[in-house]
């Protein structure tokens, strides 16, 4: 009997095991948004160029594919498009495309001649690019892979290009097995909440953003060729910058320092080197990252040699740092806090004697073997709340729960793959259209603020609503529950 129990316990265990796995599968797959439909075609001269069984590349079934025929002398283009059930008008999504060929393995010579390109219906987003190591992503089966890229522009559809090069032919046609959009794991990010006075993206470039809305006079970062630098992709919201050698920038800045100031930005330390580090300082912050610690000082004075608070650090983990500093001048009090991927790890409260709080009218980054991305400077003290809201707008963040109202900007898991919201213009100024292929007849919409608090409530009536005047700027959710119980959350980033 103790052995019948025994098996009938494992086989309990088995069986959970096995539904968890399973919804595990089913919730990820949830998130993919498999092409629709697709159109194919032949530009130039060619009797026998063209695509067979295009309808495979359509769907859900990953193994089998449509295959580009071409041949080695003909003078043509082969192009397919893959069309998704509706465009995606926010930046969170990354396009996979199951890609393989016939008898060589995948390589990115054998696919020079291949060209991929999203479009926003019959409108080109003019990112045109070959298949490159960055992108192509090669499985255990050599033959087979996947193209991976996350546009920066709103699409519906991807257009496929072989052209002849000599490489794929007849006999080596190139395979298009499916084609879907995921949630990306980072954004483009612009704008950041809260209109920063200054905003660096590091982009390919030390430049400010035109979304800077600051005051005074203000230079970039010196852009020199021959620094040890490079842009990275895929880190915090795009490129990131990443110094390999001692690098140092400096400029001057500001007519006059507000009293309270924040500076933000992400930042990782490289784990293989031997003494990695980053030093940003601005507004008489001193911030020092190493492979070890966090080194953090509020300076009062130009030689105050203040305590500097040690935090344990974790060297190759990308993480997003704030610092804030507030000034209150009936007391002469300098109150500085240091934030770690949205909390609170250190603060500091110092006075001073001089008349006037101690300015810095200089930032300074220097660096090396790490990385730093999404550099911001605020004209006020970003409270608690704001510093969560701030980290929480970036979907590279982890922790930020739908109950807090700080969700990551990620699709809503729904009952169908082919169903999704579409909130544009986001961000707005205020008027917001609903979009997708969601039943939201007598569907109720709420909008919750990012501690939760429900500030707008209606029921469905137009697809294209205001929000309301009395919103400040900020991080919204915008939750729509159909009159089926099916709930859709997405993000709104108004900027007023």
């Amino acid at each position: 009997m103790k052995k019948t129990f025994l098996q009938q316990g494992i086989m309990h265990k088995a069986l959970l095991f096995t539904l968890l796995f399973l919804t595990g599968i089913l919730s990820y797959a949830q998130d993919k948004v498999y092409a629709s439909s697709q159109t194919n075609q032949v530009n130039g001269l060619c009797l026998i160029c063209g695509v067979q069984n295009p309808e495979n590349a359509v769907g859900s079934n990953e193994d089998n594919y449509s295959a580009f025929r071409i041949g080695l002398d003909a003078n043509a283009t082969v192009n397919q498009t893959l069309i998704f059930p509706a465009s995606v008008t926010q930046y969170y999504a990354k396009i996979v495309i199951g890609i393989g060929a016939g008898m060589d393995n995948l390589s990115t010579e054998l696919l020079k001649g291949v060209s991929i390109e999203t479009f926003l219906g019959n409108i080109s987003n003019n990112d045109k690019m070959g298949i490159t190591g960055d992108i192509l992503k090669i499985s255990s089966n050599p033959k087979r892979g996947t193209v991976e890229f996350t546009p920066k522009k709103a699409f519906d559809r991807i257009k496929i290009s072989l052209k002849n090069n000599g490489t794929l032919n007849l006999d080596d046609r190139l395979r298009i097995y499916y084609a879907y959009h995921i949630p990306s794991d980072y954004t483009t990010c612009n704008p950041p909440p809260f209109k920063p006075l200054i905003y660096i993206p590091f982009d390919g470039n030390t430049k400010m953003s035109p979304l800077s809305l600051g005051y005074g006079v203000y230079s970039d970062l010196p852009s020199i060729p021959d620094l040890p630098i490079t842009y990275r992709n895929n880190m915090a919201c795009g490129n990131s910058l990443y110094s390999f050698g001692i690098t140092e920038f400096n400029n001057g800045g500001l007519i006059a320092d507000p009293d309270s100031t924040t500076i933000a930005f992400w930042a990782q330390s490289d784990a293989n080197s031997s003494d990695p580090r980053l030093n940003v300082s601005a507004f008489v912050v001193y911030f020092s990252l190493t492979k070890d610690n966090i080194k953090f000082r509020p300076v009062v004075g130009k030689f105050d040699t203040a305590p500097i608070t040690i935090v344990p650090n974790s060297a190759n983990q990308l993480s997003h740092y704030v610092i804030t500093r507030n000034v209150t001048r009936s007391t002469k009090e300098i109150t500085t806090c240091l934030y770690k991927n949205g909390h609170k790890i250190s603060s500091s409260s110092t006075t001073y004697t001089s008349e006037f709080p101690p300015y810095n009218t200089e930032r300074n980054i220097s660096m090396l073997d790490t990385q730093i991305d999404e550099y911001l400077l605020y004209k006020e003290a970003l409270t608690e709340d704001q510093v969560l809201e701030l980290y929480c707008s970036y979907s590279k963040s982890q922790g930020c729960s739908p109950s807090s109202g700080l969700a990551p900007a990620t699709e809503s898991k729904i009952t169908s793959e082919n169903e999704q919201l579409i909130i544009s213009p986001n961000p707005t100024t205020g008027q917001i259209t609903l979009d997708g292929n969601v039943l939201m007849i007598d569907a109720d919409i709420a909008i919750t603020n990012t501690s939760g608090k429900e500030v707008y409530h209606s029921k469905y009536s137009s697809k294209t609503f205001d929000l309301p005047a009395t919103l400040p700027g900020g991080v919204y959710i915008l939750t729509l529950k159909t009159k089926q119980g099916r709930s859709y959350s997405k993000k709104v980033l108004l900027t007023r």
